[in-house]
């Protein structure tokens, strides 16, 4: 039997399972990706995702080749919509600001992008991934993990299973999935329509919350649009996928003459895995959670889990963190996703209602809160409202930590305007704003950033003079900030903040770190 030794085993090559590989690639590790279909899947699959999905795409060095399948829209442009029975708008979010340095919401061509994905890992000659094989069994020894595919033993110190909703990983494993699955039926097409300008999603999703239909439409790049229409308990599946029905469910949504590309029937489900590991085996994505998509958080939370664990498994294989620093993954990312999920059912149940009586009320009342500022801002489900803030785990002490880090645009001193992530680099970055976090170190200090690998960076307000040091061009950093003086931050290679505070609190801030790490 062939057998192959590698340092970190993917199962599943979905979106998550390349973006995991794309990024272990980038920090040198050997990783082997297995998957069990021979191509990629060509049901209608996910089409929001936001501006966390835009970055870790960046960081696993990926954006530019997926983005010409991305619609983004521009400032100000209407991103969500809910509309009344007779198509009345009574609801909509629009899109302002750019904190994280990308569109807050966008739709995408998954197939597509998983095709730029798969692509990307070509750069690595430590990466591999095998097409067309199954894992037929995981077992786990002291030093590492067996898996057995097809004719080959793979060998690795851990595993990340990302092999979907009913993975087989997770049930080896005896991890059950607690929640419960609707049994409502939606029936989800993929249609090209006629449209003069496919890039614009001005008028961005649209959701009838109606009692006779519930539905969405989402404008797609490429000219392509979504459509999910809630079907009745006495329409069955195979009447529901004819081009008929399908070609009157637009009609009465004032749709287009379409030309269907993909149609399925789905049922969604809330559900949360009990552990998100056993031993050297982690689950993530729709492995570890599954999540309706009425907030669009579905992909999205597994992209999270990607840039979450891949940088820690990658410094406990290198030996530069303890095995310990891994129990931080389940302890950040499952009360997000708890709560997406949460956010996800209760949109699910606006969208939804049962009677006309119930959605007149709904609309009326959700009405009159958007002309209350405080009550509009409060609804918007975009943004900081969405994004994970990490009160536990991998983080350490200050007013900001746990937070993403700003992404604005930036001058460097070469001349060179780019996002300011491109500058920290794959690993640990020191930031100071109004000061020179290089000089707030001791000795001891900077030699163990340095050893860490770790890129420093200064954000001034004038023009960059010397290596290091990059404008903020559009003073993101003042207005998050919100205090006077220098500060200087630690920044996790996921770009969240693992500690802050004053320059005089510096060598205080890179001591946590380095206990954290593991001495």
């Amino acid at each position: 039997m062939d057998q192959l030794r590698t340092e970190i085993a993917i199962i599943g090559a979905g979106s998550v399972g390349l973006t995991f590989a794309n990024l272990l690639g980038t920090h040198g590790i050997r990783t082997v990706v297995i998957e069990r279909d021979a191509a990629h899947a060509d049901a209608p699959r996910a089409v929001g995702i936001d501006d966390e999905s835009l970055r870790a795409w960046q960081a696993a060095g990926v954006l530019d080749a997926i983005l010409p399948h991305v619609a983004a829209g521009s400032e100000g442009d209407i991103v969500l919509s809910y509309l009344t029975a007779r198509g009345k708008r009574f609801f909509h979010i629009r899109q302002y600001g750019q904190p994280l340095g990308f569109p807050r919401g966008a739709t995408f061509i998954q197939q597509l992008a998983d095709v730029a994905l798969e692509r990307g890992l070509a750069r690595f000659p430590h990466v591999r991934l095998q097409r067309g094989v199954a894992v037929t069994s995981v077992e786990q020894e002291a030093g590492g993990v067996i898996l057995h595919a097809g004719s080959r033993t793979v060998r690795a110190d851990y595993v990340v299973a990302c092999d979907g909703a009913r993975s087989p990983t997770r049930e080896r494993l005896g991890i059950p999935m607690p929640g419960f699955t609707y049994d409502n039926r939606w029936l989800v097409v993929d249609g090209h329509e006629p449209r003069e300008h496919p890039e614009a999603i001005s008028t961005g999703v649209e959701v009838w919350a109606a009692a006779d239909r519930p539905t969405a439409s989402v404008p797609l790049p490429h000219g392509l649009r979504r459509w999910e229409f809630l079907l009745r308990a006495n329409e069955r599946d195979a009447e529901a996928l004819r081009d008929d029905f399908i070609h009157a469910l637009l009609r009465k949504r004032g749709g287009p003459d379409v030309r269907i590309v993909r149609r399925r029937v789905y049922t969604f489900s809330a559900r949360v895995a009990a552990a998100y590991r056993s031993g050297r085996v982690f689950l993530a994505g729709d492995a570890a959670h599954v999540t309706p998509p009425f907030a669009a958080q579905g992909l999205t939370s597994g992209l999270r889990d990607a840039l979450n664990l891949a940088w820690k498994l990658a410094l406990v294989v290198r030996g530069r963190a303890s095995a310990r620093l891994l129990n931080s993954y389940e302890i950040e990312r499952r009360p997000h996703q708890e709560r997406m999920i949460r956010l996800a059912v209760s949109l699910g149940l606006l969208m939804t209602p049962k009677h006309r009586t119930q959605a007149a009320l709904m609309a009326g009342a959700i009405g009159a809160a958007t002309r209350v500022p405080l009550l509009r801002e409060a609804m918007s489900m975009r943004g900081a409202a969405l994004q994970p803030r990490y009160r536990a785990g991998f983080v350490s002490r200050g007013a900001l930590a746990g937070r993403y880090l700003p992404q604005p645009r930036v001058r460097a001193s070469d001349g060179r305007e780019l996002l300011l992530d491109e500058l920290l680099g794959p690993g640990f970055a020191l930031v100071g704003v109004g000061c020179d976090p290089s000089l707030a170190l001791n000795a001891s200090s900077r030699a163990f950033l340095r050893h860490l690998g770790l890129n420093f960076v200064e954000i001034v307000d004038r023009e960059p003079s010397k290596a290091g040091e990059a404008k903020d061009l559009g003073g993101a950093f003042a207005r998050w900030l919100q205090r006077d003086g220098p500060q200087v931050f630690i920044v996790r290679p996921d770009r969240f903040v693992f500690a802050d505070g004053k320059p005089g609190r510096a060598d205080e801030r890179v001591a946590s770190l380095r206990h954290k790490l593991g001495g």
